[in-house]
Order: structure tokens, then C-alpha cells, then sequence
């Protein structure tokens, strides 16, 4: 549910609360990686620079490919 309403508001480029939503997404599905690409564009769209530069490295470190792709 949540990562479906987070999609919808990352759509409407309503990035604050499509993070709010994918946030509350990786408390259920802490692996999907999916979520947190999603995540950081969020967060850069938010001018949360740090935040978003460590997901960026913890995903670079967890899963390349989905970076790449």
C-alpha cells in the first residue's frame, strides 16, 4: 500500500511525501531496492543531499546493477 501511493506521488512529483510513503514501504520490505532508487531521487529532489548520498552508497555496495539500470 505504501509503496503504491509513494509511485503515485513520485508521478505527481510530490517527492516529501512520495518519501514519506517509501519510507514507511522499507519498514515492511527492507530489501527492495527498488524503493530506495526511488528514495533518493526523492531525497535530492528534497535538497536532502546527505540522506541521499547514503542510500546511494548503500545501494552501490548492495546491488550495482540496479544503479546501472
Amino acid at each position: 500500500m505504501h509503496e503504491m501511493l509513494g509511485n503515485q506521488y513520485f508521478l505527481a512529483r510530490r517527492f516529501k511525501e512520495a518519501a514519506d510513503e517509501f519510507e514507511k514501504a522499507l519498514l515492511l520490505k527492507p530489501h527492495k531496492n527498488l524503493i530506495k532508487k526511488k528514495l533518493i531521487v526523492c531525497y535530492i529532489k528534497c535538497k536532502e543531499f546527505d540522506t541521499a548520498l547514503r542510500v546511494f552508497e548503500y545501494l552501490i555496495n548492495e546491488d550495482i546493477e540496479i544503479v546501472l539500470n
